[in-house]
């Protein structure tokens, strides 16, 4: 999708949305390197958006999604990590709010504890 919309297909123009829905494929995927990929997506989308395309800008759902990715694969450190990303959330999320951390990321965070 990308590709084509910096191809100048303009009706194709990724958005937060589609960049999660993402995100959620390779939390779901099995694959080893999910939760890395999780990871490089959503910071790929916090640069574009610091660079001024902010429909492309991470939101709670979105870093809750790549906090999934690390739950879900149970590897070694994924807990680690998942506390890494909500602690980053409860900082950045003082002056932007759209990254405040809800239910859903705390519940998550739990489960990756659990599973470590």
């Amino acid at each position: 999708m990308m590709d084509r919309y910096l191809s100048g297909e303009g009706d194709v123009k990724p958005n937060t949305i589609s960049f999660t829905s993402v995100i959620d494929a390779w939390a779901n995927s099995g694959d080893k390197r999910g939760p890395s990929r999780a990871e490089q997506i959503m910071r790929k989308m916090d640069e574009l958006s610091k660079l001024g395309d902010q429909d492309l800008r991470p939101d709670t759902k979105t870093f809750s999604a790549v906090i999934n990715a690390y739950a879900k694969s149970g590897d070694k450190g994924s807990a680690s990590k998942a506390e890494q990303l909500l602690a980053e959330m409860e900082q950045r999320s003082k002056n932007e709010i759209h990254l405040k951390p809800d239910t859903l990321t705390y519940n998550t965070v739990i489960n990756a504890l659990a599973k470590s």
